[in-house]
């Protein structure tokens, strides 16, 4: 039940995706930035009073839980990165890690290719094209390794790639109709 809950609230992420296209960038910012001191305070008595404990998983007992760290990063994605890059951290995030949880309860290896799998897919379904197979592998590729929190690491490394491969198309556009219109 406890886990059930855990993975409710981490697909909910999803949300800012209708939200972010809704409210816009800067009242998204002025939204985490509220959510943010928010959490800090309820995470600060939440260790130091011992609260909801079932929920957290052991090591988020006595430390911040992961939910603090994504909306860290997702706070900082939103103030550096073009939408599209938003979108694909939340995606990665929200939907591919999500996914990754539940088959890692099965068999631990095939988590990451159902994390790349659903990324891809649902990146490709709101529109990012060719950049929704690198943000993916870029995302799944950080789950994987676990250096630090997942919640954090996921989202700012799905929004860099997106952003490089993004602008990389329209790197090679401009070269491609330059070479094109020199050549008629």
């Amino acid at each position: 039940m406890n886990e059930l809950v855990r993975k409710a609230i981490h697909v909910s992420g999803i949300l800012y995706i209708p939200i972010y296209s809704f409210l816009g960038k800067d009242n998204i910012i002025i939204l985490l930035l509220i959510l943010i001191p928010i959490s800090f305070v309820f995470e600060l008595l939440r260790i130091r009073r011992g609260l909801l404990t079932r929920i957290f998983r052991e090591y988020e007992r006595r430390r911040f839980a992961s939910y603090f760290y994504y909306l860290i990063a997702i706070f900082l994605v939103t103030i550096f990165f073009s939408r599209e890059a938003c979108f694909s951290a939340v995606v990665c995030s929200n939907i591919g890690d999500f996914v990754a949880g539940i088959v890692r309860k099965w068999k631990d290896f095939f988590s990451s290719i159902f994390m790349f799998l659903s990324s891809t897919l649902f990146l490709f379904f709101i529109g990012l094209g060719l950049s929704s197979i690198f943000s993916a592998a870029a995302a799944t590729l950080v789950e994987r390794l676990r250096r630090f929190d997942d919640n954090f690491t996921v989202p700012i490394f799905a929004a860099l790639v997106t952003e490089i491969s993004l602008n990389f198309k329209i790197f090679i556009n401009i070269i491609l109709n330059y070479i094109l219109s020199v050549s008629s």
